[in-house]
């Protein structure tokens, strides 16, 4: 992931809801000064856009998740990566499905 964030031709896009989540998980694991340090590099990144989750998007992703196979925060990637058309960086095989059936493209991550 590191690779993609220093690509200087790459604006990466999160949704304030996958940030949040990511925060959630941090502070729960690790605590606040670490949840903390990862939000400021984010938001200090030039080439990284945290996009706000307005209704329009909320239902997309709504949409998406009613589907079924994803959780909330994984629809809210996966329909803004096609909002975008742009591919969703991920390791996650949840997106699998997604892929196969078009909705959007993956660059996937190695898994560790």
């Amino acid at each position: 992931m590191a690779a993609i964030l220093e690509e200087e031709t790459s604006t990466v896009h999160i949704s304030a809801v996958n940030l949040g989540e990511v925060y959630d998980i941090l502070l729960r694991r690790r605590g606040l000064a670490a949840a903390q340090e990862v939000e400021a590099t984010v938001f200090q990144q030039p080439n990284v856009q945290v996009v706000e989750a307005g209704w329009s998007r909320v239902r997309a992703a709504a949409e998406l998740k009613a589907e079924g196979g994803l959780s909330f925060a994984d629809a809210f990637a996966a329909s803004l990566a096609r909002e975008l058309s742009a591919p969703l960086v991920t390791g996650d095989p949840e997106f699998t499905g997604l892929e196969q059936r078009g909705v959007i493209r993956v660059r996937w991550l190695p898994r560790p």
